[in-house]
């Protein structure tokens, strides 16, 4: 995906301490520059889809690990925290998602594979940004501002992917009863991963995370 640059993009991540997520490599990463988008509300874990979160109990947050913590405070702060993760045996493709948007804007998180941690990180914290002011994004149409000369799209993540994938929303839910969009990006000629001439390595890289899946690899 050489070519493809965030509108606006500039050096305001932080990169934290690495955990093992699934025995995965996971960046665990925060805004440290940008506009502040900050969570009307305190964080509770288990929150469901629809239901505002409330104050986290003093003893709740201290049976967390340090990398629950960070997520809790991200959201608080921030809107959401930001995940992403690499497989180093290069079995999965590599993926960002946001933990902590459904219980700040009732939007769904997201979730992107196969981009530079840099890149797609933006994109979730730009996603987080155009939710909170309102804007809704539909399954199936087409939209700009993600991606400085390209549309994306997006479509819904079957149960499944958001149990094996999107790990820190699970625990943040307590389950996977909430909602996700995975944002579907083409590539730098135009072509998308469901059309007959896409290639199967770029096909690989962003697999179909829908059931029955969109395109298969």
């Amino acid at each position: 995906m050489n070519g493809l640059r965030p509108l606006g993009f500039g050096s305001q991540y932080l990169l934290s301490q690495t955990v093992v997520e699934d025995l995965r490599i996971v960046r665990l990463v925060a805004i440290i520059g940008g506009t502040t988008l900050k969570c009307s509300n305190k964080v509770r874990l288990g929150t469901a889809i629809n239901s505002r979160p409330s104050l986290q109990s003093e003893g709740t947050l201290q049976r967390m690990n340090k990398a629950e913590e960070k997520i809790v405070k991200n959201i608080e702060e921030y809107g959401c925290h930001v995940t992403s993760v690499f497989d180093p045996k290069e079995e999965d493709p590599s993926f960002t998602y946001s933990i902590g948007i459904s219980q700040c804007t009732d939007a769904p998180e997201v979730i992107i594979l196969g981009l530079r941690s840099e890149l797609s990180s933006w994109i979730v914290n730009e996603y987080n940004r155009r939710v909170t002011a309102g804007e809704k994004f539909e399954e199936g149409k087409f939209y700009e501002g993600f991606l400085d000369g390209f549309e994306v799209t997006f479509e819904a993540v079957a149960t499944k992917y958001r149990e094996e994938f999107m790990l820190s929303c699970n625990w943040l839910y307590k389950g996977s009863s909430y909602s996700a969009l995975q944002l579907i990006y083409p590539a730098v000629d135009g072509i998308w991963p469901w059309d007959n001439d896409a290639s199967d390595s770029f096909k690989a890289i962003q697999p179909s995370f829908q059931e029955p899946a969109k395109w298969a690899p």
